[in-house]
């Protein structure tokens, strides 16, 4: 979207995904969108940018997240405790952009 400046980072994106994937009430990925917007106050939040973070959650965060066709959502497939509250926001852009250096030139 152009011109649209968030006021929240990443962190806390990723902090709210896992509480209500933590919950164990299988959250759809419309129900995590529409509580992300509500609670960051950013109705122009996308759903590209949602769907960057179940992966980066996923791939660098090693968050076990699996979608249960049955019920409809996501949930851990094991235990887990986000890391990302130990993690400081310019370092998770920094491996980020390291992870994407790495992946380029290891084609």
């Amino acid at each position: 979207m152009t011109n649209h400046k968030t006021t929240h980072n990443q962190n806390e994106r990723y902090k709210i995904i896992d509480s209500l994937i933590s919950s164990g009430k299988y959250p759809s990925f419309s129900t995590i969108l529409g509580i992300l917007r509500e609670k960051l106050s950013d109705k122009k939040l996308s759903e590209a940018s949602i769907r960057r973070d179940l992966r980066y959650m996923k791939s660098v965060l090693e968050a076990p997240i699996e979608f249960s066709k049955e019920k409809g959502g996501y949930y851990y497939s094991v235990p887990f405790n986000l890391p990302t509250n130990k993690i400081p926001e310019d370092e998770i852009i920094l491996l980020d952009f390291v992870k994407k250096i790495l992946q380029k030139y290891s084609d």
